[in-house]
């Protein structure tokens, strides 16, 4: 995200899983298993619940709110890396090991390294700076 310093950046989520916000992840459940959608961010985050207007664009549409969480931090530098891991885990003492197991790093040219451990296997993404974002290698 490229803004000016110290300015607070939102990033929201909507969904229908029924979830419940942690510390420093999201908890989403449904029927069919568990997610956990984890923030990785470089500093403090906070995780914001809420809910805002919608109205769809056709005849007779009525005027609704939808609810949303989201991470909220202040941007240290014009240029914040802000990345979001969800993916399955059995429960929530799982998801809570892997937002704790989370390592990232933001080089020079502002390419990213991230890293987590999953099962006992240590999972690692980089991430190349372009004009276009962030391009997984």
């Amino acid at each position: 995200v490229e803004c000016t310093k110290g300015a607070e950046i939102e990033i929201r989520f909507h969904s229908t899983a029924e979830y419940t916000t942690k510390d420093k992840y999201v908890s989403l459940k449904s029927d069919k298993g568990e997610m956990a959608l984890i923030p990785v961010v470089d500093g403090e985050f906070i995780i914001r619940t809420g809910k805002h207007a919608i109205m769809m664009a056709q005849k007779n549409a009525n005027f609704r709110t939808v609810p949303y969480f989201g991470t909220v931090l202040t941007a240290h530098e014009n240029w914040t890396v802000i990345a979001t891991v969800i993916l399955p885990v059995e429960d929530e003492n799982e998801a809570d090991g892997i937002a704790k197991s989370l390592m990232s790093d933001v080089d020079r040219e502002g390419n990213l390294r991230l890293s987590l451990v999953k099962d006992g296997e240590t999972y690692s993404y980089g991430f190349r700076k372009s004009m276009k974002g962030l391009i997984l290698e």
